[in-house]
């Protein structure tokens, strides 16, 4: 006796690779590594698209180094620490993303990001001129107001703060719109009371270096 069975089995197909977009942000707001940011822990951040999914693993390599994440919670952006330090002995950022569709066909997308690296503090410099024409308060000078001015040089900018003190006394002013001079008005009394001033200038370069 014979008998035969058969049957039947559909199955799908599904070759397609899922398509993936990654990108990254600046590293910083104005995209350059300074002295002080180069100090500190940075959030590398980026977004990435299509059928890029959360929790799908992202590396980030700057230099030598190489860093570990994954997508965010929200499916489009994602965030990785990196040492100032790394980002400022190199001058771009790659990051790749792999996503992987129902059907277990793989993508990786890559990207790459230039920046800037200033860790180099402007030059600054200041001189304070004579408090009047022989450099002596008298007495009729001691009840007057004097201004005490002086000069600033080298990367000082119109608009930096400059701090000027007698005694036990502080004064504020600014560097003049010329940005080489500046000025600020001290009571006679208080320049009468000692005999030496100090002042000080503060510059900050475009990269944010002080």
């Amino acid at each position: 006796n014979v008998t035969t069975a058969n049957t039947n089995h559909t199955y799908g197909v599904d070759t397609v690779a899922p398509v993936a977009s990654i990108a990254i942000d600046n590293v910083t707001s104005d995209n350059v590594i300074n002295a002080s940011e180069s100090g500190q822990t940075i959030a590398v951040t980026g977004q990435v698209g299509n059928e890029v999914k959360a929790g799908d693993a992202i590396t980030v390599n700057v230099g030598t180094e190489t860093y570990q994440t994954t997508v965010n919670t929200d499916g489009k952006t994602w965030s990785v620490n990196v040492p100032g330090s790394v980002l400022a002995a190199n001058g771009d950022v790659s990051a790749s993303v792999t996503t992987r569709d129902t059907a277990g066909n793989v993508t990786t997308a890559n990207t790459n990001h230039t920046y800037g690296v200033d860790t180099v503090a402007p030059i600054a410099s200041i001189a304070i001129d004579n408090v009047t024409s022989d450099n002596v308060i008298n007495a009729s000078e001691s009840g007057q107001t004097i201004a005490v001015t002086g000069k600033v040089d080298n990367d000082v900018n119109a608009g930096d703060a400059v701090t000027v003190k007698v005694g036990t006394e502080t004064y504020q002013t600014t560097v003049n719109t010329d940005g080489k001079t500046r000025s600020v008005k001290v009571p006679g009394s208080v320049l009468a009371a000692n005999g030496d001033l100090t002042a000080t200038v503060t510059t900050r370069d475009t990269a944010g270096n002080v």
